[in-house]
């Protein structure tokens, strides 16, 4: 017998049947346990409930019990097993006088030959009705009788006699629907499947399953369908261990033990039906126990709370009798899952982890202890709000709840600023190619990347942000600020951009009268002086822009195509035409001038051209005279001279992508043409001398003096296009430059 600490008999009550046959009744209040320990053994449950004494002589029902456990039905249950025929009609009459029903019965027959019967009782509104060892004949005119007072057919099984006849039991229940039954009797296996099939089909659920053996040793199959809504699963024949399987297989789907009867088959062994249905209530069962075991799991499982609701014995030849019994106990309350929101901080691949404590707000069991707590996940990717799931399981039930999971980005990209540029342009202002930044993050990519312009010149200056890889700047040297953000997050980086013109001087810069130094198209190119010397635009002359670090002097009629800048004062006349503004004593930041390469020594020695036509290739040479005749620079690569002289008359053809660099004395009197016709070649022309060189015959091309003086034009009006580097940089009247 089995007690816990929550569960004792504390107001025992009950009635007593002598071999005599006389009824004795007995009252007391708080008697332990061991008050009964005479040959007895308890049934125990939530209230009312029955007990039995069994003694060699009498047999004791009925005491009030309490246990930490209630049922679905509010009461526990009263039963009874290998009662002869005689003994379960009084037994039967006394418990239902106590308001119980009779809710399951069956009867076997012993090893002796003699008709035995178990019982359950439940506490229930519905009226029930049994018959018991009846011939089939006589069941069919009770089932007609007990339909025509308002039951139904709940359970019907025949057992075998030794005599090779049998008998039927069967129970009914007070229901409004007392035609939805459908019986099966005494059918084949094989016929009772396909019976199932089709009235599943017609939407019927099979309630109760029995077999039992008749005279040849052939299995029949009792059952009943109602039709009522759900679903049932049953097995029929299966050995204990195939039982066992199935079991697990319809308790992992949520299907719940409602039926369970073993039989013996000769040659065989023990077989087994089982029935279940979908449902919350949790079960148990026990198959082929000895009768004292299953008093004890019984005692134990009524404690617990679960009521039981089927018993049936059967017989092992040589081994006596055997017991099976289904108890159910309602489905604990399910526990609460409380949730909260929690933020994470992303990691390097924009991921967050939580825990089950980061969700957790106090889920609880109502009935005591802690519930396992898991999570739908615990890894979260991508900046923002994402769902978890947090469910509380305790006692087989669960719940859930939601949080809202949000990941925060808490670490700002990486960036790498272009390198340093520096360049030229024509004009005033342009468009700077500046290189792309390199930019990564953790949540976006790539993170957004922005520029600005914040100093021009030391500087400070706001400026709008730009996308891309390029932007608009000026003349002077601009610093560049790379701005990666990934939204919440942002990092800088800087990058200097030095942007000059491609006209400079480096100490006097002089545009003389009807001079103009024009840009692509209509343009006007602008003209930058970084030395102290003179910076100058005479009468009538036109050029863009001037950045000078001395005062520009613009005289009256001269057009000014852009802003003046200068670092002393300038002095413009109000005669003057300037598009810009004018700006003295400012910031000046120019690039210096080009730098010509070293010579090598000279290899080539000198020649001197009057007629005939001359060729040479890359090399260095010594003094070069061209007074006519031609002479052809073969071909690409570097040329040097220590001095050139190109008197007007001479022809000079010129390969493409050659350069000419002449040390100390360079006369230009005629232009470079190319290999053929007459077309102006375009030549880079470099002059290492410190002397004054006079530029009298067109010019194509890059020319840097960076020590010389060089007057452009002869005040005949010529044209000279490309990029212009001198200390002093003169253009005569009427004469042209023309950026490129």
């Amino acid at each position: 017998m089995f007690f816990d600490g929550d569960c004792r008999v504390t107001r025992p009550r009950f009635l007593s049947v002598d071999d005599k046959g006389a009824a004795r009744n007995f009252e007391g209040t708080n008697l332990a346990p061991g008050d009964y320990q005479k040959g007895a053994s308890f049934w125990k449950g939530s209230q009312l409930n029955y007990f039995a004494q069994w003694s060699e002589f009498d047999f004791l029902y009925g005491a009030v019990t309490t246990s930490p456990f209630t049922t679905s039905q509010g009461d526990a249950h009263a039963w009874t097993h290998d009662r002869t025929q005689a003994d379960f009609t009084p037994w039967d009459t006394m418990v239902r006088a106590d308001g119980w029903k009779t809710v399951d019965l069956r009867s076997f027959v012993s090893p002796s030959g003699e008709i035995l019967v178990d019982g359950v009782w439940h506490k229930q509104s519905a009226a029930t009705v049994w018959i018991e060892g009846y011939l089939y004949s006589d069941y069919l005119t009770a089932l007609a009788n007990y339909k025509a007072q308002g039951y139904r057919l709940e359970k019907l099984q025949s057992f075998p006699l030794n005599d090779g006849t049998f008998r039927v039991d069967a129970l009914f229940q007070q229901n409004s629907n007392v035609d939805n039954a459908l019986a099966a009797q005494g059918y084949s296996p094989a016929d009772f499947v396909a019976l199932d099939t089709a009235r599943t089909a017609a939407g019927d659920r099979l309630d109760h399953i029995g077999s039992w053996i008749v005279s040849d040793g052939t299995v029949r199959v009792d059952g009943v369908w109602h039709h009522d809504p759900g679903a049932s699963y049953f097995v029929q024949g299966y050995t204990v261990a195939d039982f066992q399987t199935a079991h697990a297989q319809r308790q992992a789907l949520g299907y719940r033990l409602d039926e369970l009867a073993s039989f013996y088959i000769p040659g065989q062994g023990v077989r087994v039906d089982a029935l279940w249905h979908p449902g919350p209530e949790q079960a148990f069962g026990v198959q082929g126990y000895s009768v004292d075991d299953f008093r004890s799991v019984e005692s134990d499982l009524r404690c617990q709370g679960f009521q039981l609701q089927k018993v049936s014995s059967f017989v092992i030849p040589g081994e006596g009798i055997r017991m099976d019994g289904v108890w159910h106990r309602a489905a604990a309350p399910a526990p609460t899952a409380l949730c909260q929101d929690a933020s994470v901080v992303a990691g390097p691949t924009c991921s967050g982890t939580v825990t089950v404590d980061m969700i957790d707000n106090g889920s609880f069991d109502a009935s005591g202890g802690a519930p396992a707590l898991t999570l739908s996940n615990t890894t979260f990717t991508g900046v923002g709000p994402h769902t978890v799931t947090l469910t509380a399981t305790s006692g087989g039930q669960s719940s859930s709840c939601t949080a809202t999971v949000t990941i925060v980005d808490g670490t700002p990209p990486t960036i790498t600023a272009p390198a340093a540029v520096s360049t030229t342009q024509c004009l005033g202002s342009g468009t700077v190619a500046l290189g792309s930044p390199t930019a990564s993050d953790n949540c976006l990519h790539p993170p957004t990347i922005t520029g600005r312009v914040v100093s021009v010149n030391g500087v400070a200056v706001s400026s709008p942000s730009f996308t891309g890889s390029s932007t608009t700047l000026g003349v002077g040297t601009s610093v560049i600020e790379w701005t990666a953000s990934d939204g919440p997050n942002s990092v800088t980086a800087t990058q200097t951009v030095t942007v000059g013109t491609r006209i400079e001087s480096s100490f006097s810069f002089l545009v003389d009268d009807r001079a103009h130094v024009n840009g692509p198209g209509t343009s006007l190119a602008a003209i930058a002086n970084a030395g102290t010397g003179t910076t100058r635009v005479g009468f009538d002359a036109f050029t863009g822009g001037i950045t000078s670090v001395s005062g520009a002097t613009v005289l009256d009629r001269a057009t000014i195509g852009g802003n003046i800048l200068s670092a002393g004062m300038n002095n413009v006349s109000g005669a003057a035409n300037v598009s810009g503004t004018v700006t003295n004593f400012g910031v000046v930041s120019l690039p210096p001038l080009p730098t010509l390469p070293s010579f090598p020594p000279v290899t080539g020695g000198s020649l001197t051209v009057s007629s005939g036509t001359f060729t040479r290739g890359p090399g260095s040479y010594d003094t070069f005279q061209l007074n006519g005749g031609t002479l052809t620079l073969t071909g690409a690569g570097d040329y040097y001279f220590r001095s050139l002289t190109i008197n007007n008359g001479a022809t000079i053809r010129v390969a493409a992508n050659a350069r000419v660099f002449v040390l100390n004395t360079l006369v230009y009197h005629a232009r470079f043409l190319q290999p053929t016709g007459t077309n102006t070649q375009t030549v880079t022309l470099g002059y290492a001398g410190s002397g004054s060189v006079s530029m009298e015959a067109p010019f194509n091309g890059t020319l840097v003096a960076p020590a010389a003086s060089v007057g452009f034009g002869t005040g005949s009006g010529l044209t000279f296009t490309g990029s212009f580097f001198a200390r002093t940089i003169e253009v005569k009247p009427a004469s042209t430059l023309v950026c490129q």
